[in-house]
């Protein structure tokens, strides 16, 4: 079918033009036949082609409504090669640039826009790095913003604050245990005109990587080239989306499809409206891609689908400050792993403190965001150990770093998947600041010189993990039954206090002991994590496990002797978490 257009400018010779029929919206195609495809209310549409990067000289393609269909226009340009031209869209509303665009270069005032889409061609990536398919359970993650995590001065990468320097920084990751990364967006995103939108949770161009964030002119390439080596070196790549409520479920679904199939992106934290989500959950096309969100409403059947919120944070933190009646929130917390996706635990978020302001700050500091310091969430549960910031007083340098570690063993313990900031393995800082949305400088990146400086703590870190992948049964695949279903003398995970298997829960009480049995994970070994957060030392019980002696692992505070076989209880010092492990006897 052909219709009536016109075009103008210098013209192309050869081009052809046809109504085309695609579901596929934006620009595609390769060689010399691409479809365009745009929604559009007005009754005609023009398309602009540059062949410079000043959109000076135009070939210019006008269509009118023989080329619509509902308020989409789609046309199919034969004849002539297309690839590496700029094109911009006019209708009736003015010059706007294609939001389906793959690719795209940013010159404010250009042809009055501030962003130009380039065409690229259609292709595929047969010879991709096969995905990582990292089980749920087995999942140790760490978020990054891409130019914040090697800004930095310090960060000892060449391309800093790229993709490329987070490739460089790969041999860090994997030294220290993590094997799945979330992005924060990183997509090409609006700034609000305001303040700089630093973190990227906006509006943008959802189909094109974001090309501040490349060290080379063809972002595709180096996005890939990301990816790619992140998936050798057997890391998931997860990214986060925030689509507000105007964009339609159709571009939502589209735009996580094609970062699924082109990038080979293993997941998405999807921020949109509830309905919105529940219909991406059942997409054919993402059952094999992790999808995260704050809640999920249905669940059953899709192990894809992970619960990504809040709640174990709050309770962590209230327990590591040793507020009162909180056992029983805690002991579900570190449980809680449900068998039809999992949950994401963590302690600090870019959405707040990071952990090491946790126990630095008793309020927030955001003065610098230009906002009266009304911005930021207020009720951090935060706790700054007797001085406000940073202080040269050793012993509140001490409780500090004490509540750091037992954060850590909390997080690496819990059944859930465990989720660590960037930076936070070595008590990264932003000076109370807890909403850096803005702070696109030394405040919002990670500060790499406080890794020489607080080495011990990013080690232990670095132990933890090892300590959690070594032992299957702190992340199993279903939630603990807290039963001796496999009737071996002892329940998967029980609880215990100053008796042995019985969990004293009673509201001042702040220790208890969580024994995890390791034979329902086909594992020798029992691990028996002990809390006290009170601030005095309190003795647990040593359950009585025939056949095993108690052997400790590590302590965050005084590092008790390991138990005579006599010994029916340990004492833990105030605020102090101390890992054991039960050994059969040789």
């Amino acid at each position: 079918m052909t219709a009536t257009y016109k075009i103008g400018g210098d013209g192309i010779p050869g081009m052809k033009i046809f109504y085309a029929y695609s579901h596929e919206m934006g620009v595609s195609g390769k060689g010399t036949e691409y479809c365009f495809t745009v929604f559009s209310k007005s009754s005609y549409l023009k398309i602009h082609l540059y062949s410079d990067d000043e959109c000076k000289k135009a070939t210019t393609i006008e269509l009118d409504e023989s080329f619509k269909r509902g308020s989409v226009f789609a046309v199919r340009v034969v004849g002539v090669e297309l690839a590496g031209l700029k094109y911009l869209f006019e209708d009736e509303n003015g010059i706007f640039c294609d939001p389906y665009t793959k690719k795209c270069f940013q010159r404010e005032g250009v042809c009055g826009d501030e962003y130009v889409g380039i065409i690229v061609e259609d292709t595929t990536q047969d010879d991709y790095c096969p995905r990582p398919m990292i089980p749920a359970n087995e999942l140790v993650m760490y978020k990054i913003h891409v130019k914040g995590f090697t800004k930095d001065r310090f960060s000892k990468v060449k391309n800093k604050g790229t993709y490329r320097g987070v490739v460089e920084k790969i041999p860090y990751l994997v030294d220290l245990g993590i094997n799945a990364i979330e992005l924060m967006p990183a997509y090409e995103f609006y700034d609000n005109g305001i303040m700089k939108n630093y973190w990227g949770y906006a509006e943008g161009l959802y189909f094109t990587p974001k090309t501040a964030y490349c060290a080379t002119k063809d972002c595709i390439a180096e996005f890939s080239e990301m990816v790619q080596e992140l998936h050798k070196n057997n890391i998931d790549v997860y990214m986060e989306f925030f689509f507000p409520e105007k964009i339609m479920t159709s571009t939502i679904v589209q735009c996580l499809r094609y970062w699924h199939e082109f990038y080979h992106i293993d997941g998405f934290h999807v921020i949109c409206d509830g309905d919105k989500a529940e219909q991406i959950s059942g997409d054919f096309f993402l059952t094999d891609a992790r999808l995260f969100r704050s809640n999920w409403n249905a669940r059953e059947d899709r192990g894809n689908l992970v619960e990504y919120n809040d709640g174990f944070l709050e309770v962590a933190r209230h327990m590591l400050k040793g507020d009162e009646d909180m056992l029983s929130k805690f002991l579900y917390a570190m449980r809680k792993n449900p068998a039809q996706g999992g949950v994401v635990n963590y302690i600090a978020n870019n959405n707040g403190f990071t952990l090491n302001d946790v126990f630095s700050y008793d309020r927030k500091h955001n003065e610098e965001n230009g906002e009266g310091n009304r911005d930021g969430v207020d009720y951090n549960l935060s706790w700054n150990c007797g001085v406000e910031g940073v202080t040269k007083k050793k012993k509140i340098n001490e409780l500090r770093n004490l509540l750091a570690q037992n954060a850590m063993v909390m997080l690496m313990t819990a059944q859930g998947i465990p989720l660590i900031y960037s930076g936070d393995e070595f008590l990264n800082s932003q000076n109370g600041n807890n909403n850096a949305y803005c702070q696109d400088n030394e405040t919002g990146w990670v500060n790499w010189n406080q890794l020489n400086r607080n080495i011990k703590f990013h080690d232990f870190v670095k132990k933890m993990i090892a300590f959690r992948k070594a032992h299957g049964a702190l992340h199993m695949t279903n939630e603990p039954y807290l039963m001796d279903y496999k009737y071996v003398g002892q329940p998967d995970v029980s609880y215990h206090s100053s008796k042995a298997w019985y969990p004293d829960l009673e509201n001042y009480n702040r220790h208890v002991g969580i024994l995890t049995c390791g034979i329902y994970n086909d594992e020798d070994e029992d691990v028996y994590v002990v809390f006290n957060m009170h601030w005095e030392p309190h003795e647990l019980a040593l359950p009585g496990i025939r056949g095993k002696y108690w052997e400790v692992y590590l302590s965050t505070g005084k590092m008790p002797a390991n138990p005579e076989s006599t010994d029916k209880c340990i004492e833990v010092d105030a605020r102090t978490a101390v890992v054991l492990l039960c050994k059969k006897n040789s």
